[in-house]
């Protein structure tokens, strides 16, 4: 039988922002920084730490306490986050800086996102499909805003993947 395993898909929120006004040297550490918080917090021979790409990881968790872990993760970050920020902008608690439309608006404090998936290897036909279904979970977190933890019931792409 196949190994039950949770794909869990981490995503800063506002992190463009952030960049924008402390520079990429910065971002860049605070990147390294989720990274190193991933990898100390997940089982080093059961999950998998991966960094797709900018502010993006993924963790694959095959131990049982993923929910737990995942939950660990993101009151370290709430804790510690600060410390990436000046302090008057952890008081004003956000940052001003250009929009995409290049005016100036106020983003709140950086936040984490975690969408979580349990595919089913049986009704995933590759990893595009894992892939598809851990980022409609990780939307999912980044709509509820601040550092959030969504679960989703979806198993696969198709209109009837929700299981009980």
């Amino acid at each position: 039988t196949d190994a039950s395993f949770h794909v869990a898909y981490f995503d800063l929120n506002y992190f463009k922002p952030y960049n924008d006004k402390y520079g990429y040297s910065r971002g860049d550490q605070l990147i390294i920084w989720l990274g190193d918080l991933l990898t100390q917090h997940t089982h080093k021979n059961t999950d998998r730490v991966g960094h797709i790409g900018g502010d993006d990881f993924v963790v694959i968790f095959q131990s049982d306490d993923w929910k737990h872990k995942c939950e660990h993760i993101l009151k370290i970050f709430e804790e510690k986050i600060h410390n990436y920020f000046d302090d008057e902008d952890v008081k004003a608690k956000g940052i001003y800086s250009l929009d995409r439309r290049s005016k100036a608006e106020f983003f709140p404090l950086m936040g984490l996102s975690i969408g979580v998936v349990n595919p089913d290897s049986s009704r995933c036909n590759s990893h595009h499909d894992v892939s598809q279904i851990a980022t409609e979970a990780k939307h999912e977190a980044k709509l509820i805003g601040g550092s959030t933890l969504y679960v989703s019931r979806r198993r696969s792409p198709s209109k009837d993947s929700f299981s009980d």
